[in-house]
């Protein structure tokens, strides 16, 4: 009995080894062709501004908006505003340097200057002599920095849930279940499970209701497709 349960042990232990081995070695991150199949939208545009390969959507007519989504999102999260606004505006939208569809930032940088010029050239391209400009969580840093540096071609500035000055966070309260992910989500080198991103959703999300397993999905492929990239 005692020789069955230890040999059943080291088959476990020898599974799991082979898993994150996998998962290190990238034979899990998901292919860029089957995740434009899975959530790019009819709509969807792949354009190269500079160097950065970039995911848009252009919808609607009207005086143009800007969307720019935060951390780990993707400009799929706009949808519902994006069902309104186009009733009366040009809404443009795009998925970040290393999030969603879009590509790595070719030099790795992700700063609030690199992000409002990307924002400023992406106007450029879309001939945007005056917009409307939307950020939220993280992207805050560029389109505030954009607006504060170009004024005169901004017609309104929407900044919501943005850092406006020092943080100093509150120890997270997360359940045990997801304290365990975080101990060995290291291992994988980059590559993350699904319980890690439903732990991220429902750190964010004001109703638990809104995390459905399709957003996990989501978010899961979306950024695993980024494992190996220069941060």
């Amino acid at each position: 009995m005692i020789r069955r349960a230890g040999l059943a042990l080291g088959g476990v232990l020898i599974v799991a080894a082979a898993f994150v081995l996998a998962a290190r070695a990238g034979w899990f991150r998901p292919d860029d062709a089957e995740l434009r199949v899975r959530y790019g939208l009819a709509q969807s545009r792949f354009i190269t501004i500079g160097q950065q390969r970039l995911h848009v959507l252009e919808e609607g007519q009207g005086s143009p908006v800007i969307l720019v989504h935060g951390s780990y999102a993707s400009l799929r999260m706009w949808q519902a505003w994006v069902d309104v606004l186009k009733a009366d505006h040009r809404v443009i939208r795009f998925d970040r340097p290393g999030m969603g569809l879009s590509g790595p930032s070719p030099g790795a940088r992700y700063d609030g200057v690199a992000e409002a010029a990307l924002i400023g050239a992406l106007a450029d391209h879309y001939r945007l002599p005056r917009f409307a400009l939307v950020g939220t969580s993280s992207s805050g840093e560029g389109v505030a920095h954009y607006a504060a540096r170009h004024p005169e071609r901004v017609s309104a500035l929407i900044l919501a849930n943005i850092a406006a000055g020092p943080i100093t966070p509150a120890p997270p309260h997360f359940p045990a279940w997801f304290k365990a992910t975080l101990v060995i989500d290291p291992l994988f080198k980059g590559w993350h499970l699904p319980l890690f991103w439903r732990g991220i959703l429902e750190a964010n999300f004001a109703d638990p209701s809104k995390v459905t397993p399709d957003l996990v999905a989501e978010w899961t492929a979306l950024n695993n497709r980024t494992q190996g990239w220069p941060r």
